[in-house]
């Protein structure tokens, strides 16, 4: 699993994308499934809530990312995953 914002948000804004975190998938021509994490900055201590909710979204096939730049896919897998 990689976290393309590079860490885990420590609150309920998602930070912005790093493009190189979709460099290995790209090499290795694998699927991506995007994935979110909705309230797992209520995991710190500091939070009383400790609910977390898991969204898998459809897989992105390397036939279907494969023509986009870094930065495209970086937007498109952001996009997925702040519909949820």
């Amino acid at each position: 699993m990689i976290f393309p914002e590079g860490t885990r948000s420590k609150s309920d804004h998602m930070n912005e994308f790093k493009d190189k975190a979709f460099q290995p998938a790209i090499m290795a021509k694998a699927s991506i499934v995007p994935v979110c994490l909705k309230g797992a900055y209520c995991l710190d201590a500091q939070y009383d809530s400790k609910e977390l909710e898991i969204y898998f979204d459809k897989p992105i096939s390397y036939e279907q990312y494969k023509d986009m730049t870094r930065e495209e896919l970086s937007d498109f897998v952001k996009r997925q995953i702040q519909s949820h």
